[in-house]
């Protein structure tokens, strides 16, 4: 059996790239981040609202 990627792979950083954004930025992007962890919960996708929470809090701790 031939257990090959598939030919298109994404790359995903494990962390967000916090250091070229500024404060602005990083308050927009946590309150849409913020929207869509609330979207997740109401629709009950609970992962996906966990996944969401804990970018946000990654996001918060750029803005210290």
């Amino acid at each position: 059996r031939n257990y090959s990627l598939p030919s298109q792979t994404t790359l995903q950083a494990a962390e967000p790239d916090l250091d070229y954004k500024s404060q602005k930025e990083l308050e927009k992007q946590i309150a849409s981040i913020k929207k869509q962890m609330e979207k997740a919960a109401k629709d009950l996708d609970f992962i996906e609202a966990a996944r969401l929470r804990d970018l946000m809090m990654d996001l918060k701790k750029g803005l210290k």
